[in-house]
């Protein structure tokens, strides 16, 4: 009797040929592929849905991706509409040659407004903390395969008023606004991703509280283990999420204009995912009210140090931007990273820098040793330090169209680092079929209210149609896969994406200028059905 074929050589019936090895296959060709196409694989079989999500593999892809060192821009346009696209393109490794040709985008993501979007200022691990500014909604996604989650409701901030307006040292980017402040990160000692939120008490003048919330647990948000420094409060939070450096969160805190309140302490708070404790990162004294933004650069905690303000700088002043390290430690651990002498590069390039409400934020160091700095203008600008040269890589209005109005960034910037990952949106248990109604809790619908599907389909719609989901069959994984959307529990649509974008031909989203008929029929009509059913459209 003759030997089977063994399980990593198998003979072809057709040709007689020997098929490729699987860990050849696994190993090198699919590890090549981005995320979003190694996804989609996994419904081609059991085979290779095992093993493409088994551990080994997204170490592999994950190795590879950081091994190419060439960086990756992730950006959104500020478009007015009910959504947001996100797209992604490579720059040169060296930072140097002519911008990118062509951008690709990720994925679309419907009922989240662009103009209210605020990400993290760095992927987690290959997760992205979104904040729906304007509805105090939070939601975790892997941009790279479209997969995402809905963090649970969480206590309102207090919102910018007339009481408060008169303390604030700048203008807020859109009413109403809230002081809050949310980022991800991750605790080695537990393996467990966490939220962050650091907010101001709603009706408490000058009290800030802190909620954690972990990835994948059942409860919601939760008190941090530490108390908030009591010296916190009188400080005014600009809603920016904060700068995360080794398992750590940085805020860079803004005096109020209250002249009651004395600040005696440095303006960058400090938080320990792990101990859940806060503390304080001292600065030197004749640089504390010069630094404009936090940074991580290069796994390295930096400020962003301008020279004096216009209206305090001589003729004769230098017009200089600061880069500061802080390895930890002491006020003496700060070390000048790089000083851009404004006045030495070509005027546009140093007119545009040396603006007075120019956001300027690095985001990392090329394999040739430049620096990538991103601006609140929508674009990109490599910085060569041996030769005090400075040069556009990267500008956003060559790809997309968006308003005149948002010419500049709201909050901080658009533009961030881009992690190509496969990895799972850690979820909480999913609840039983018969504790639910169309995805929301039976416990929000009070007794005797009716939605919008029972009154027109019949009293009972709502639990007939629960009956007959939970009795058919759950949709298959290549059956969610073909359709390429996934529907989050909140109402979130997401169009994974995979088309080109070039610099000629500029994208304009359907989305951004024109609504659907179901758009607007849900625009009408959610505010007042809300309260029934929230997801009615869903």
């Amino acid at each position: 009797m003759a030997a089977s074929p063994s399980k990593s050589t198998l003979t072809s019936p057709y040709d007689g040929e020997s098929r490729l090895h699987g860990a050849l296959l696994v190993d090198e060709i699919l590890t090549r592929l981005p995320a979003a196409a190694a996804v989609r694989f996994r419904s081609v079989c059991r085979a290779w849905n095992e093993a493409l999500t088994s551990d080994h593999f997204v170490a592999t892809h994950s190795a590879r991706a950081a091994a190419a060192r060439q960086p990756e821009i992730l950006f959104f346009p500020p478009a007015e509409g009910s959504s947001t696209s996100f797209y992604t393109c490579s720059l040169p490794p060296e930072g140097e040659g002519s911008p990118p040709a062509a951008a690709r985008r990720l994925l679309t993501v419907r009922n989240l407004a662009a103009e209210y979007v605020v990400l993290s200022r760095k992927p987690c691990r290959g997760l992205t903390l979104v904040m729906e500014a304007s509805l105090s909604e939070y939601y975790v996604f892997n941009l790279s395969t479209g997969d995402h989650v809905a963090l649970p409701p969480c206590e309102p901030a207090q919102s910018c008023d007339n009481l408060y307006g008169r303390f604030l040292p700048l203008n807020t980017p859109w009413t109403p606004f809230e002081f809050s402040s949310a980022g991800l990160g991750f605790d080695p000692a537990t393996g467990e991703h966490k939220a962050v939120r650091l907010f101001l008490i709603s009706g408490k003048q000058r009290q800030f509280k802190c909620e954690v919330y972990t990835m994948g647990s059942a409860g919601g948000w939760r008190p941090c283990a530490g108390d908030v420094p009591p010296d916190v409060h009188g400080y005014f939070l600009a809603g920016l999420p904060p700068v995360t450096v080794d398992g750590s969160f940085y805020w860079l805190l803004t005096p109020s204009r209250d002249e009651s309140v004395e600040f005696k302490n440095t303006p960058i708070l400090s938080f320990s995912v792990g101990a859940e404790q806060f503390g304080w990162v001292h600065m030197p004294p004749g640089l504390r009210k010069r630094v404009r933004h936090l940074a991580e650069l290069d796994g390295s905690l930096c400020a962003v140090v301008h020279g004096l303000h216009h209206r305090y700088r001589s003729r004769n002043a230098d017009r200089v931007i600061k880069l500061l390290t802080w390895s930890g430690g002491t006020t003496s651990s700060w070390r000048t990273r790089c000083r851009i002498e404004l006045d030495s590069l070509p005027r546009p390039i140093s007119e545009e820098l040396d603006e007075e409400k120019l956001t300027i934020i690095p985001l990392c160091t090329t394999a040739g040793g430049k620096i990538l700095l991103a601006t609140g203008r929508h674009k990109v600008f490599a910085y060569d330090a041996e030769r005090n040269s400075v040069h556009k890589v990267f500008s956003m209005y060559d790809y997309v169209d968006f308003p005149v109005c948002h010419t500049d960034a709201r909050l901080l910037i658009n533009i961030f680092l881009h992690e190509e990952r496969i990895v799972g949106v850690p979820k909480p248990p999913v609840k039983p079929p018969a504790e639910r109604l169309h995805g929301i809790p039976k416990n929000l619908i009070k007794p005797g209210q009716t939605c919008l599907r029972c009154h027109l389909f019949g009293e009972n719609h709502c639990r007939k149609s629960l009956t007959q989901a939970a009795a058919a069959p759950s949709t298959s994984l290549a059956g969610r896969l073909r359709s390429r959307r996934l529907i989050s529990p909140a109402g979130l649509h997401v169009t994974l994406g995979g088309h080109t974008v070039s610099r000629r031909e500029k994208h304009r989203s359907d989305e951004s200028y024109a609504y659907s008929t179901r758009e607007r029929w849900t625009k009408q009509w959610t505010p007042a059905l809300r309260n029934c059913l929230p997801n009615v459209m869903s």
